[in-house]
């Protein structure tokens, strides 16, 4: 008896660092989910690191566009506006204080 085929395919990609197949379900009509369809050879426009975040990559056409929605600038938005936060509190100083 054949096992059940599973109710969500899997992308084919193989994470390299981790030697496993991506988790991500694929893309309707393709073995690639949408962050791996160029590796896999199904699309032709380039995805480049985020500049803001380089843990995660981007289309090249919708940099900018990525860069407002982007989830590193809300992160850091929502530090910013703690009543703690002070910017460059621990760069110190230049000068050597005088005692």
């Amino acid at each position: 008896m054949d096992p059940p085929a599973p109710s969500v395919v899997r992308c084919a990609y193989v994470v390299p660092n981790k030697g496993r197949r991506c988790r991500f379900p694929v893309v309707p009509g393709s073995v690639w989910c949408g962050a791996h369809r160029e590796e896999g050879g199904e699309q032709s426009q380039k995805r480049i690191p985020c500049p803001l975040d380089p843990n995660h990559t981007v289309f090249q056409h919708r940099l900018k566009q990525h860069l407002k929605v982007c989830t590193k600038v809300r992160d850091q938005h929502v530090i910013e506006k703690q009543p703690f936060y002070k910017q460059g509190v621990n760069l110190g100083s230049t000068s050597i204080p005088s005692n």
